[in-house]
């Protein structure tokens, strides 16, 4: 579209230098003869003028009715095409598969609810029956035993416990535990 305003301008632009010419060659004529000869050629250049704009148009209608008719025949070709069979399977793929990751999570989910209400069950039963089963940890049974032979000092805000249960890597209760056992052992006694 600048490329026609522009035509155009340039079109307008050389006629009037060409009108401005013939006015200034022309002085010699009289009077009427100037307007006369200033009418005929304002009426050559209007003429001229609208014969460019049409043909400018008729270029620009040509290329416009073109390409419509690409775009209706693009448009044709996509509407006229059978339904795409490789698509439709793969939509069909991915929605099974889909179900299927589903039905296994639910599966699953189930499954961890039914053994945890069965292990809860048999531990229920094992406490009425008073057969807890109960690992104890070798290393750690022996610290706790030497503990007993250990001095803790208890009357310094628990400070040596907290250096202790460093020292030992075991929880400060276990130490707290062991030093009120020397304290009531010392008062059995």
């Amino acid at each position: 579209m600048k490329k026609i305003y522009f035509l155009i301008a340039f079109v307008l632009l050389l006629q009037q230098s060409k009108a401005e010419n013939i006015i200034v060659d022309s002085t010699t004529t009289t009077s009427k003869d100037s307007i006369a000869a200033a009418a005929s050629d304002s009426i050559n250049i209007r003429s001229m003028l609208d014969n460019e704009i049409a043909a400018i148009k008729a270029k620009q209608a040509e290329e416009d009715l073109k390409n419509q008719t690409y775009l209706v025949s693009s448009k044709q070709v996509v509407t006229k095409s059978e339904p795409d069979i490789i698509a439709y399977a793969f939509w069909g793929v991915e929605f099974l598969l889909i179900v299927v990751i589903l039905a296994v999570w639910y599966k699953k989910v189930q499954y961890r609810k039914k053994y945890a209400v069965k292990t809860l069950k048999i531990n229920i039963s094992k406490l009425r029956e008073e057969k807890i089963i109960h690992t104890a940890n070798e290393e750690l049974s022996i610290v706790r035993k030497n503990l007993i032979a250990l001095p803790i000092r208890y009357d310094d805000n628990g400070r040596d416990i907290v250096k202790k249960a460093r020292e030992y890597s075991i929880s400060k209760g276990e130490v707290f535990l062991a030093a009120k056992l020397k304290i009531l052992a010392g008062e059995a006694k």
